[in-house]
């Protein structure tokens, strides 16, 4: 590297100045004050997810299987859930935080759970993990 470094035109090479700027970037990423600030900004991310979830985690009477048929008002509560689930998730999950990767897919098993009886919530699966591709599809669980 410090080679590949030397051979570079002096005037992209870094100054001095942009190597200290680096180096106390760096010192502060691993710092106290800096682990604190990443673990305050993931702590408010997932606060703020939560809180996005919770009129639909409130409206979950039954997240169980059962013979008897929910009521139109937990039909409409998982549809909507999902309806917001899949409009948040990006597209790229490389892009997403790794603590909210694979939300979705949870969220549809969570679903299925309660919902096995009703073919629409099936297809819905089977629509959104195709439309992800290969990566996310419905073989992934019996490839692991």
């Amino acid at each position: 590297l410090a080679e590949w470094v030397a051979q570079l035109p002096l005037e992209q090479s870094a100054s001095d100045d942009e190597l200290q700027e680096l180096q106390n970037a760096s010192e502060y990423a691993y710092s106290h004050e800096g682990l604190a600030d990443m673990r305050a900004s993931r702590h408010e991310a997932v606060d703020r997810y939560a809180e996005a979830r919770a009129p639909f985690e409130r409206e979950i009477r039954r997240p169980y299987f059962h013979a008897k048929p929910l009521d139109a008002a937990q039909i409409r509560n998982w549809r909507a859930y999902l309806s917001w689930e899949v409009r948040r998730e990006a597209p790229d999950q490389a892009s997403t935080p790794k603590w909210l990767r694979g939300s979705t897919m949870r969220l549809f098993e969570r679903c299925l759970v309660a919902c096995a009886l009703y073919p629409e919530f099936w297809l819905r699966y089977a629509y959104w993990t195709e439309s992800r591709g290969a990566a996310g599809g419905g073989d992934s669980a019996r490839d692991n």
